[in-house]
């Protein structure tokens, strides 16, 4: 049991949940943090569509992750829609 009492908690990378995108049939539209490398705008909309990133981009997107640390662990959120 995790520190919120959820009896189950996994981990996963970004790349892996890039993946399941690609296997479901989605279009990605934005993952936060970005793995494209560029950088969130206070004016940014949070369902524009944008380029995922290559697979190296997002590998060091997951390395920073580790790097800064977060209070949260590695958090993620990917944002993905039907065609």
């Amino acid at each position: 049991m995790d520190q919120y009492k959820h009896p189950h908690e996994s981990t996963h990378t970004i790349r892996e949940a890039h993946g399941w995108v690609d296997q479901a049939g989605l279009k990605f539209v934005k993952s936060f943090p970005k793995t494209n490398g560029e950088s969130f705008s206070p004016s940014e909309r949070l369902f524009a569509p944008e380029a995922p990133g290559s697979q190296v981009q997002q590998a060091l997107a997951e390395s920073a992750m580790v790097l800064t640390g977060s209070q949260e662990g590695g958090f993620f959120i990917v944002i993905a829609q039907n065609p």
